[in-house]
C-alpha cells in the first residue's frame, strides 16, 4: 500500500509540475520535482528542469555586478570576462531600469540584461503585449536614418503564457542586409501568494547569493537566438 501510495503522489506531482510549467512558473515546477526518480520523468520534466537551473544561475550570478568604468577599455579587459558590467540606470516618468551586459570575447557572445520595478496594475497588460509577437513590427520603435526597423515578427510557437519561439526579420543601414532572428522566448513567473514557500527555498536553500532576491516578487524572462546555445 505504501508502495502504491509514492506512486499515487509521484504522479501528482509530475502532473502539477507539467500544469505549474504551462503556467510559465518553471521554478515553482521544478521544486516539485526534487527527489523523484528521473525514470519518472518525461521530456517536459527534463525541459524544466533545465529551464530552471538556468534561471537559478542567472538570479545567482545577477548579484554581482561590476560598475561601469570611466574608461570603456577598463569594462572589456580581461579580467571582466563574463562577468556583468552595469552600462548604466536611466528614467522614464516615474520608473528606473538599470542595463547590464558581459561579454564572452571566446564565444563571440553579447548578452545584455535589463531589469526594472512595474506597478502590479501593469503586469497583466505588459505580459499580454509581450505575449503578442506579431504585432512586434507594428510598435518596435524603428529609424529613416540610419534605416532599422522590425518588419516581421512571426510566432511559431507557443510553450506557455508567455514562452514562445519567434521569427523576426529586421531591415538595417546598408551596406548590411536583412537580418533574420529566430529567438526563444521562456518566461518565469516567480510571483507568490502570502504565505507560499517562495521556489528558491528548494534547491536553493542554504545558498547565500540568492539570499538578496528573498521577498523579491519578479518576472523574469529569457530570450536568446537559437544558434547560440543555453547559459546564464
Amino acid at each position: 500500500e505504501d508502495k502504491d501510495d509514492d506512486a499515487s503522489n509521484t504522479s501528482i506531482r509530475l502532473d502539477k509540475s507539467e500544469c505549474l510549467c504551462k503556467d510559465d512558473k518553471i521554478l515553482a515546477a521544478a521544486s516539485l520535482l526534487e527527489g523523484i526518480d528521473p525514470k519518472f520523468f518525461r521530456p517536459i520534466h527534463r525541459y524544466i528542469l533545465h529551464e530552471a537551473s538556468l534561471f537559478h544561475r542567472l538570479i545567482e550570478n545577477s548579484s554581482s555586478v561590476i560598475e561601469p568604468a570611466d574608461n570603456d577599455d577598463d569594462d572589456e579587459s580581461p579580467e571582466n570576462e563574463g562577468q556583468w558590467i552595469k552600462q548604466g540606470t536611466h528614467q522614464r516618468g516615474h520608473l528606473n531600469f538599470a542595463i547590464y551586459y558581459k561579454m564572452d570575447h571566446a564565444r563571440s557572445q553579447l548578452t545584455c540584461r535589463i531589469e526594472t520595478p512595474i506597478p502590479s496594475s501593469l503586469l497583466v497588460p505588459l505580459l499580454s503585449v509581450l505575449n503578442e509577437s506579431e504585432l512586434y513590427s507594428k510598435w518596435i520603435p524603428e529609424w529613416k536614418v540610419p534605416k532599422l526597423q522590425v518588419v516581421k515578427s512571426e510566432k511559431l510557437r507557443q510553450s506557455g503564457r508567455c514562452s514562445q519561439i519567434i521569427h523576426v526579420v529586421t531591415v538595417v543601414p546598408w551596406p548590411l542586409a536583412k537580418r533574420e532572428l529566430f529567438l526563444k522566448a521562456v518566461a518565469c513567473d516567480d510571483i507568490h501568494s502570502k504565505g507560499e514557500r517562495r521556489s528558491d527555498e528548494g534547491t536553493c536553500k542554504g545558498n547565500d547569493s540568492r539570499d538578496v532576491h528573498r521577498g523579491k516578487n519578479r518576472i523574469l524572462i529569457r530570450i536568446q537566438s537559437l544558434d547560440v546555445r543555453d547559459n546564464d
